[in-house]
């Protein structure tokens, strides 16, 4: 039973640094996208904004030393803390509609690395992955062509394009299956594969923003 517990608890604190890394894309990306705007955006609100992506920044290296000390319950509630605080970092934009834009490229980027990790299970348990590869492909592109409609201020094209990447995204377990023998009982279930996966990680256990 140590042993066992032992386990769990390694597997838990690896999907929560794989977590942290997937935080650390999204702020990177906010970063990125906030430095288009600078000129579009007053500078106290920009300055500010940073200022506190920064905060986050030190959040998800506290979380890592969490993490590597194998403090499980310390890190889960500063991921919480810190995927909570990007969103809400945003905020100060929003009546210029650019927070907003920002959120929704967040929330899609969430999705695509939900489902970029859900592709190599696909693959190792035989099921067919090429629609959930090009739906992937297609939606990194969009988030492309986010960072360039913010960088020409054209925010509400940018959340158009990233409400699209959304609706792409949804119900996942129609794109594809793999081989089954007849007569098994889970080609019955409208949600084969997925449903091997509910708490595993898959995309059942991932919300809309990615939280």
């Amino acid at each position: 039973m140590a042993l066992l517990k032992g386990m769990v608890a390694e597997t838990k604190l690896k999907y929560m640094e794989r977590f942290r890394e997937r935080l650390q894309e999204r702020l990177n990306a906010t970063e990125e996208a906030l430095e288009r705007l600078g000129e579009y955006i007053a500078g106290a609100k920009e300055n500010a904004t940073m200022a506190r992506l920064r905060g986050i920044y030190m959040q998800l290296e506290h979380i890592r030393e969490k993490i590597l000390e194998k403090s499980s319950d310390e890190a889960l509630k500063g991921l919480k803390d810190a995927s909570k605080g990007l969103d809400d970092s945003l905020d100060e934009l929003d009546g210029e509609s650019y927070g907003q834009a920002l959120r929704q490229m967040n929330r899609l980027r969430a999705s695509i690395q939900a489902l970029e990790g859900s592709s190599d299970k696909w693959d190792k348990w035989g099921f067919n992955s090429t629609q959930l590869d090009e739906k992937i492909s297609r939606n990194r592109e969009r988030l492309e062509e986010i960072l360039s409609d913010l960088g020409k201020n054209k925010p509400k094209d940018a959340e158009g394009i990233a409400e699209q990447g959304l609706e792409d995204l949804k119900n996942p377990q129609k794109w594809g299956h793999g081989p089954r023998d007849e007569g098994d009982d889970e080609e019955k279930s409208p949600d084969f594969p997925w449903s091997h996966w509910s708490g595993q990680g898959g995309p059942q256990s991932h919300g809309k923003g990615g939280k």
